[in-house]
C-alpha cells in the first residue's frame, strides 16, 4: 500500500510540474514577442542550392543542439504571403543560438512528436516568445528520426 501512494504522489507531481511549465509558457503572449527570420530563406546560393540545416550543433560538447525554452512560437510562411503556419513552443540552442519552434511541446518528455517545426538561427539570444517569418517548415512524426535525434530538451 506504502508503495502504491508513493507511486500516485510522484505521477502527480510530474503532472503539475508539467502544468506549470505550460501555464508559464502561455503566460508568454503577454510579452512583446522577438521577431526574427525576416526574409531569410529568399537567397540561393551561387550553384543554385536552397540552404538546409544540420541536426548537429558545431558549438556544443556532445554536438546535440541543448535546447533552452523561449516560450510560445509562431512561425509564418513568407512564400503565403507570411500567413500563419502554426502556433507551438520556441526554444534556443545555448551554443550556437539556432531557434526552434515545434508545433507540439518538444520541452514536455510526453510528446511523442514535434508536429510541424521550423529553423532559423539569428545568431542573437532571443527574447520569451518567438515570431519566426521563413519559407523553410519541416515535419516529424517520431522523436527518433535525425533531424529529432540531434535535440537536447532541457
Amino acid at each position: 500500500m506504502n508503495k502504491k501512494i508513493k507511486l500516485l504522489l510522484s505521477v502527480l507531481t510530474v503532472m503539475a510540474f508539467s502544468f506549470t511549465l505550460t501555464f508559464s509558457a502561455l503566460a508568454a503572449d503577454e510579452n512583446l514577442p522577438t521577431k526574427i527570420g525576416i526574409g531569410i530563406d529568399t537567397s540561393i546560393d551561387d550553384a543554385g542550392i536552397m540552404p538546409t540545416y544540420v541536426a548537429v550543433c558545431p558549438s556544443a560538447p556532445r554536438g546535440q543542439h541543448y535546447m533552452d525554452p523561449k516560450g510560445t512560437g509562431a512561425a509564418y510562411d513568407v512564400r503565403n504571403n507570411n500567413k500563419l503556419k502554426f502556433r507551438g513552443q520556441a526554444g534556443q540552442c545555448r551554443y550556437c543560438k539556432l531557434v526552434l519552434i515545434t508545433q507540439y511541446n518538444a520541452f514536455l518528455p510526453s510528446t511523442p512528436y514535434w508536429g510541424e517545426y521550423a529553423l532559423w538561427n539569428p545568431n542573437y539570444e532571443v527574447g520569451t516568445g518567438v515570431v519566426m517569418y521563413t519559407n523553410e517548415f519541416g515535419v516529424s512524426y517520431n522523436k527518433n528520426d535525425e533531424i529529432c535525434k540531434g535535440f537536447y530538451f532541457r
